[in-house]
């Protein structure tokens, strides 16, 4: 079979150029492959044809537009002549590009990157149990049934800049088992460094035995430079059940600036997953800074030892991509593996993995 690897993007801007890049394989080997791309959300597709840059990798840029987004998938053709198109279904389900939006989703696989818990009785964490989509979600309960008494919470380590944005709202999907009226989640916002906090939308209580997707505007949030967001999780002194699960969080807004080179300025501090991956020899690891600040981003072994420091500066706000060559500080190859690359900036700070092929 055919296998396309392709990290969606989180925006683009206006008038830009949107420069994707994917990984495809299998079937008798890859002989040609297309993007399909229009402007809007109808008329025909046009096709141009993918740029093989290594082995498996392709890239492709899509001339810049004015309208409000751009939608796409792609086909593939191997060399016994079978074809297969992604996303699976093609022109009936395209992927579509907000130009001028930009979009922050955690599916919770990577475990909790961008959160934190506590309170009283806090058990918050990743669970295999159920997902909306991918392995994990994140539960107040992850090996029992919820405890009676509970107030616990799982907060944000990012904070939403909502100085610049014309619109900006959150949306996850949702299953649990809570006793109704009586326990319940509240999805909350702060704007004063989370000494106290408001309701954001509705609260979640009862049953739901399948996923289901909630959404919420923080448009009462306009106009502040330091939002974070909460689940908060609260039980009476009696009947446990089994609990609440979250799984592909997103935030998604509409900036009012760009920077220097044209870019969004984001509303939020994030570290993206390196493309390609597995690499070799070279991969690129985006990050997005809200406001200008000093950042460090820094590859570690497993073991926790600096391999390679990529850059430590003062940068802008907006999105910034940086490569890594695969070499350490004296510029030696490093061996294959598992390494970390972690991005500090202004107290936050977050990791993810990659792997290294030679």
């Amino acid at each position: 079979d055919i296998v396309f690897n392709f990290k969606p993007l989180l925006g683009a801007a206006s008038g830009q150029p949107i420069n994707i890049n994917i990984n495809i394989t299998g079937g008798t080997g890859i002989a040609s492959a297309s993007i399909f791309w229009r402007a809007g959300n109808d008329g025909d597709f046009d096709e141009l044809p993918l740029v093989l840059v290594d082995s498996a990798n392709y890239t492709v840029q899509i001339p810049g537009q004015l309208d409000s987004l751009v939608q796409f998938y792609f086909k593939a053709i191997d060399n016994g002549g079978s074809f297969a198109y992604y996303p699976v279904g093609g022109v009936m389900h395209p992927y579509s590009i907000g130009l001028g939006l930009t979009q922050f989703v955690d599916t919770f696989d990577d475990g909790l990157l961008y959160w934190e818990g506590g309170g009283i009785k806090n058990a918050w964490g990743p669970d295999v149990k159920y997902a909306h989509s991918g392995m994990l979600s994140v539960t107040d309960s992850p090996t029992e049934d919820y405890k009676n008494g509970a107030d616990s919470w799982l907060r944000s380590t990012f904070v939403l800049n909502l100085t610049q944005v014309t619109s900006a709202a959150i949306s996850f999907y949702w299953r649990g088992v809570m006793q109704s009226g009586h326990d319940s989640l509240h999805i909350e916002a702060s704007t004063d460094g989370g000494n106290n906090w408001s309701r954001v939308g509705p609260s979640l209580t009862g049953t739901g035995t399948s996923f289901v997707r909630y959404n919420a505007s923080l448009a009462s949030y306009f106009g502040n430079s330091d939002v974070r967001l909460r689940f908060h999780f609260v039980s009476d002194a009696s009947t446990r059940r089994e609990g609440v699960y979250i799984d592909d969080f997103a935030y998604n807004w509409e900036a009012t600036g760009v920077n220097d080179n044209g870019q969004i300025i984001p509303a939020a501090f994030s570290l993206g997953q390196n493309y390609p991956n597995p690499f070799n020899p070279s991969t690129t690891i985006s990050f997005s800074l809200p406001n200008k600040a000093s950042v460090n981003l820094s590859v570690f072994d497993l073991l926790g030892r600096r391999v390679k420091t990529l850059i430590s500066a003062e940068l802008p706000a907006g999105l910034h991509n940086i490569i890594w060559d695969g070499r350490d500080e004296t510029g030696s190859n490093v061996s294959s593996g598992i390494y970390l690359y972690k991005l500090d900036s202004s107290g936050a700070n977050v990791a993810r993995r990659m792997t290294l092929l030679r």
